[in-house]
């Protein structure tokens, strides 16, 4: 699940940079982000979405967090709408520091919008499409619950390696209303590996290496897709100037082909269902006054190896931040893409945020 990976990688790199400092200082903290994403796409027409993120982190303890996400959201064109809430996910941590150790569960409630009519169902086809990176581009499966751990140890005082595991169950869920019987993803098993290196008194680089396996999914007793394996490889920069912030960060993602059924066989497709990507990001984060921030945020993502290949999209944006009080920042998120896929015309998107984040 997307939403889970996501929270997995950014425990993970937590757990790598973690140290008795951070542990003792750590905040509960809530966010609501409200988002509006627009993109016109290829025929002439428009597709848009609008979420409302509400996402909480808890410290219980010295050595235990519990992170809850949970989102309402509405998307379509101008014929068709698709609204509700999505699945609610909760994300437990405890570090051991003896060994040292960090374990993991992470569980989606599947209380998001299913059995969708196929109209609404094309809507959700388009928000998944991955050139348009909506918030939300799935509003629910079924229960899923993912156990793992990561270890992470300092080889001296400026490199810490890391290492970590997960096995994702994905319960049985029915995604279109006419459907007679219940569809059952396949289950996933992630490894990950990676370091952080302190390169100066105020520069670190960070990388890690993703592998994840997918089980067959099924509809009843029939297998109908196997997905091809994956590997992510990430890497980061991260520089300080006083009170700015620089990071670089570079991904790069590849799926093989999967198998999909015809007939009582699963025969490899002849290309991928899911496109090589190559990402790059920069952020300048720099301060204006006291209680005042902004950041500059500039992307490229370079999709290749499908029916869509070709597509390239490059985004700016800025984000103010706003402290309101010591424990209380208004946040602003503006961001334009504009992109092309192959022999097709020009993609442009707006993204448009406004909401709070604090701390107690």
């Amino acid at each position: 699940m997307k939403h889970l990976n996501l929270l997995l990688i950014l425990m993970t790199s937590a757990a790598l940079a973690q140290n008795e400092r951070e542990i003792s200082n750590r905040q509960s903290t809530v966010r609501i982000m409200p988002l509006y994403q627009r993109w016109t796409i290829p025929n002439g027409a428009a597709i848009s979405e609008v979420s409302v993120p509400i996402i909480a982190s808890f410290p219980v303890g010295r050595n235990f967090d519990l992170a809850l996400r949970g989102m309402q959201a509405q998307a379509g064109d101008a014929a068709k709408t698709l609204r509700g809430l999505t699945d609610t996910q909760l994300a437990c941590r405890y570090h051991l520091e003896a060994a040292p150790l960090v374990f993991n569960l992470e569980v989606n409630f599947p209380n998001g919008r299913k059995k969708l009519s196929l109209e609404e169902f094309e809507i959700s086809t388009l928000l998944s499409l991955p050139q348009y990176n909506f918030q939300v581009s799935n509003f629910g499966q079924g229960l899923n619950v993912a156990p793992g751990f990561t270890w992470a140890v300092p080889i001296s005082e400026r490199f810490v390696l890391g290492l970590g595991a997960s096995y994702q169950y994905k319960g049985k869920f029915r995604p279109l209303a006419y459907m007679r019987e219940d569809y059952d993803p396949g289950d996933e098993i992630l490894l990950t590996g990676g370091f952080d290196v302190r390169l100066g008194a105020t520069t670190t680089f960070s990388a890690d290496l993703i592998y994840t396996a997918y089980g067959t999914d099924k509809t009843g007793d029939d297998d109908v897709f196997a997905s091809g394996h994956q590997i992510v490889a990430n890497t980061q920069v991260r520089q300080y100037f006083g009170y700015n912030e620089l990071r670089l960060f570079a991904r790069y993602r590849s799926k093989a082909k999967s198998d999909l059924v015809v007939g009582a066989d699963l025969p490899s497709q002849p290309l991928k269902t899911l496109p090589d990507l190559t990402e790059l990001m920069g952020h300048y984060r720099f301060r204006l006054g006291r209680k005042l921030y902004s950041s500059i945020l500039a992307e490229g993502r370079f999709y290749e190896k499908t029916q869509a290949a070709g597509i390239k999209i490059l985004g700016l944006g800025l984000v103010p931040e706003i402290g309101l009080t010591d424990n209380c920042n208004m946040l602003i998120r503006l961001k334009y893409q504009t992109g092309r896929m192959r022999n097709s015309p020009a993609l442009s998107g707006w993204e448009i945020g406004f909401g709070f984040g604090i701390n107690f």
